[in-house]
């Protein structure tokens, strides 16, 4: 599997996300506490890799960066957002700066 927009879209399917945000995207309440809850598991995440380093324990680290970014990527999908063409944007913008000059 070489494919992570497709294998998170799977997930979703298996986990039925897609379906449980089509039938609630409307409800701007619930939305936003979907959100938070999807940012609070990539904060999760990212202190489960922090404690995983600090035990200096490296395949705890790979999992909690994979973690991380399943539910990172995920969170796009789900929104709508094409993590595909988000991800060429950003890298396209991160590839024209400098290195060691911070603008503004």
């Amino acid at each position: 599997m070489n494919d992570w927009s497709h294998d998170i879209y799977m997930m979703h399917q298996k986990f039925g996300v897609k379906k449980w945000f089509d039938d609630n995207k409307h409800n701007k309440e619930l939305m936003q506490k979907y959100l938070k809850f999807r940012l609070s598991m990539c904060q999760e995440e990212m202190a489960e890799t922090i404690e995983a380093f600090e035990c200096k324990d490296p395949e705890e680290i790979v999992d909690g960066l994979i973690d991380l970014c399943v539910f990172a990527i995920g969170t796009l999908d789900v929104f709508g957002v094409d993590p595909t063409v988000a991800w060429d944007k950003v890298y396209l913008a991160n590839m024209s700066k400098n290195p060691g000059v911070k603008e503004g």
